[in-house]
């Protein structure tokens, strides 16, 4: 009886660290086809005058960015744009206002030789920018290879937030299923399909027709309690009212020659150029994310200049509304020897739906010119989340 009472014993330990290992991670999401979308407007502006102006100084920031991925087994596709415009003046008298801006875009395209897989693709970019300082268009376009496959896996994240969303309002009747949290991860990542679909049918029909899948998936599981307008209000409230930074996983390398059509300025142009480009994207835990993406390209004419920049970021969900950002951005070019780099921190405070507060600081150093040394700026900025 004894042996019996162990070997059950030992049975049940073991089934409880099944349980454990089979707790849902994003690492579990298995993409098919998704695509998401990040677009924001972010505004700041300083204003004062000191006992030692002469007239008041000001300092205008409008900064506006969107990126759309779209991932099929065949291929992934990105594009995107970016506006950064700046507006001020000093304090000193007869300080006259100075403008500035950069504006930019990009597309590319990874098609893999064996859809679905993580291995090897070939790819063709272009992409093009303008500033103050330019006196025409920048312009180029590249096409390579490479290797390896980044996932966006933020469905995954909004599913495991629905269901905790769920268990705090005591609609569940069970643990969902690794299964489960896929199969409502994949409806997720359908919202263009749905809106798509139903975008001509009134008061957001197609909002209802999406959550009420998903209700289904919960209900067919034996998750959910009951069906009801609660639980689809709660589904509601996290993927339309919370703003869930994007998760990503994987890494992936690649290398491409590429034709110049324009370096900005009225001087030659037409130079091929070379570009190796590595990307490297951990989710940390469940709510921290750390992505890091690297460039080294060149031009192969007769002044041969190499520029590396290197962007690394860490997020970090505190709750449902307060997320901590932090950033951290190298950029070498050989032919100025400059080495600029920026390190960002900010909290971000979602004050609604659209409606986010960031606050934070900026340090700024600069290495091998004239102006060498470190500039720290504080900041405090509203931004609108468009998607």
């Amino acid at each position: 009886m004894k042996k019996q009472m162990l070997v059950l014993s030992i049975a049940a330990a073991l089934s409880g660290i099944s349980v454990a290992q089979a707790e849902v991670t994003l690492f579990d999401y298995q993409e098919a086809s998704s695509a998401y979308e990040e677009a924001y407007v972010t505004g700041s502006l300083n204003a004062g005058k000191s006992r030692d102006d002469a007239q008041t100084q000001y300092n205008l920031n409008v900064n506006a960015f969107y990126d759309r991925t779209i991932s099929t087994p065949d291929r992934d596709f990105d594009y995107g744009g970016y506006l950064q415009g700046t507006v001020s003046r000093a304090g000193t008298k007869d300080a006259e206002k100075n403008d500035s801006y950069d504006v930019g875009a990009n597309a590319a395209v990874f098609n893999y030789f064996q859809p679905g897989s993580n291995g090897a693709f070939w790819y063709g970019s272009v992409e093009a920018q303008d500033t103050d300082k330019f006196d025409k268009l920048k312009s180029s376009a590249t096409v390579g290879l490479g290797y390896g496959r980044v996932v966006n896996a933020t469905p995954m994240a909004k599913a495991m937030r629905i269901v905790e969303e769920l268990a705090q309002r005591n609609l569940l009747a069970a643990k969902p299923s690794k299964s489960v949290y896929q199969e409502l991860a994949k409806l997720i990542s359908r919202e263009d399909e749905y809106f798509s679909r139903y975008r001509n049918l009134p008061d957001n029909e197609y909002e209802a027709r999406w959550l009420g899948d998903m209700e289904a998936v919960l209900l067919n599981a034996g998750v959910l309690k009951k069906s009801g307008a609660i639980s689809t209000l709660s589904m509601r409230d996290v993927l339309f009212d919370e703003n869930i930074f994007t998760r990503k996983i994987g890494w992936r390398v690649r290398a491409g020659v590429g034709y110049q059509f324009s370096d900005g300025y009225d001087g030659d142009n037409g130079d091929p150029s070379l570009e190796v480009v590595g990307e490297y994207h951990m989710p940390v835990g469940r709510y921290a994310q750390f992505s890091d993406e690297a460039t080294l390209s060149t031009t192969l004419g007769d002044d041969k200049v190499f520029q590396f920049d290197n962007d690394l970021s860490y997020s970090y969900e505190v709750d449902d509304s307060l997320d901590w950002i932090n950033g951290w951005k190298l950029s070498y070019n050989d032919d100025s020897e400059i080495t600029k780099n920026t390190l960002t921190s900010e909290v971000v405070y979602e004050l609604n739906s659209t409606l986010d507060l960031a606050s934070g600081i900026t340090v700024t150093n600069y290495d091998g010119s004239s102006d060498d040394g470190t500039d720290t700026s504080f900041h405090t900025s509203v931004r609108y989340r468009l998607r």
